[in-house]
């Protein structure tokens, strides 16, 4: 999904006066993943919140300053927005304008509507009807009939409901002069809808074409009886003719048999080869082809909790985090022993650890995944630093052999 940025937008007097927090809540209420060309939709505060990493009470603070600016109107009890000169940069045209009007209808009843079509009056007409083609709709019992005559069949394609969706097409074009007589719609899919187009349907199911191709059926002239049995006995008469010359040609001796009849002299060599071809096809068989095992597909939760680690680096640490490939592998054989939640609230952890070690290290996802066992408690743990033993923190339920793996490890960071 797309959206277009004027690059005028910093060079406007209201934009250049916004802090840069108000600058970043602006620019995420037109590119972020819920917006629509016409500028207004359904956003509550505290996915703004999560997505930009501000606090609640800063977002407000920034909404409230665009609002005075004129830049954006919020409807706090609707938690609906509205961007108020995006539509004007999303492009123009019918299409535009009727995708607006389609988004009005699923708003709940706010006030923004109200203010939006008195300033584009132009996505007024599609209102009403908000269909993509912006022509009167159809009555239902017209639809009905007609999906009910054709047996709620596509009469292009065949395909039925549920498989498809199906719509009412014009035979003759409406914007060719077609009425909406039942006479001239049929039952269309989707597909075959659209891609049909504006265009007139020559072949198409219904009662007017039937008729006409039983009208040329009619006019085809069949043989008579006679005409039939007198066919019948030429065939019979021509079937013994070609035994009876076949018995002959067996009987006659072949003087020559190197040489090929004086009649056709390459006949014989011709007959030779396609019996040859037709063997090999016999004989060769037919590959079928084998079913190729479909590639494991990436479990979802590895993208999620990259990405919360991500986060979560960037607002803790202060800084960007570099995925590398081997986190993937990791993560995998963390969510093998723990759950995700658990996984994330030990990643938090792990990022509020300030050890010197790990900061020189980079807080990687590598070392948290040998290290997850050590923010198991609400304060995250020491770990290994270079050139000094680290305190280790003993639980009671560890046992002797635990113990000594710990002590293992805590050796190895020391080296």
């Amino acid at each position: 999904m797309y959206r277009t940025v004027e690059t005028s937008i910093w060079t406007d007097p209201k934009i250049r006066g916004l802090s840069p927090d108000e600058k970043l809540v602006f620019l995420y209420l037109i590119t972020n993943s819920h917006t629509h060309v016409s500028g207004i939709y359904y956003l509550p505060t505290h996915y703004l919140g999560y997505d930009t990493a501000l606090k609640s009470s800063l977002v407000q603070d920034c909404l409230k300053t665009l609002t005075d600016h004129r830049l954006i109107q919020y409807d706090n009890e609707r938690e609906i927005v509205w961007v108020i000169h995006m539509f004007l940069y999303q492009g123009r045209g019918v299409k535009n304008e009727q995708a607006a009007a389609a988004q009005l209808a699923t708003l709940h009843h706010t006030p923004l509507i109200g203010a939006f079509l008195e300033r584009y009056p132009q996505v007024q007409r599609h209102v009403a009807t908000g269909k993509k083609t912006g022509r009167d709709a159809l009555p239902t019992n017209i639809r009905f009939a007609v999906l009910q005559r054709d047996a709620f069949t596509c009469q292009y394609c065949g395909r039925k409901a549920p498989d498809v969706v199906l719509e009412i097409d014009h035979i003759h074009p409406k914007i060719r002069g077609g009425s909406d007589d039942i006479d001239n719609l049929v039952t269309s899919c989707q597909g075959c809808n659209h891609g049909k187009g504006e265009k007139r349907c020559i072949e198409s199911s219904t009662p007017d074409t039937l008729s006409t191709t039983e009208n040329t059926l009619s006019r085809i002239p069949y043989p008579s009886e006679q005409d039939q049995d007198q066919d019948q006995d030429q065939d019979q008469d021509q079937d013994q003719n070609r035994t009876g010359s076949e018995q002959n040609n067996t009987n006659i001796p072949d003087s020559s048999p190197s040489v090929p009849n004086s009649g056709a002299p390459g006949k014989a060599h011709s007959e030779k080869r396609s019996s040859k071809k037709r063997s090999s096809k016999e004989k060769t068989p037919t590959k079928t082809l084998e079913k190729q095992p479909d590639k494991k597909k990436t479990d979802p939760r590895i993208k999620e909790l990259i990405d919360y680690f991500f986060r979560m680096f960037e607002f803790i640490r202060e800084d960007k985090y570099l995925v590398t490939a081997a986190d993937g592998p990791q993560l995998k054989r963390l969510l093998q022993t723990f759950e995700p939640d658990e996984i994330r609230k030990r990643m938090c952890r792990y990022l509020e650890d300030n050890d010197e070690w790990l900061v020189k290290q980079g807080h990687t996802l590598k070392l948290f995944a040998s290290r997850i066992n050590a923010y198991a408690n609400g304060t995250p743990a020491k770990t290994a630093g270079r050139g000094r033993k680290p305190p280790i923190v003993w639980d009671d339920n560890l046992d002797e052999r635990a113990k000594a793996e710990a002590e293992a490890e805590a050796e190895v960071g020391v080296q």
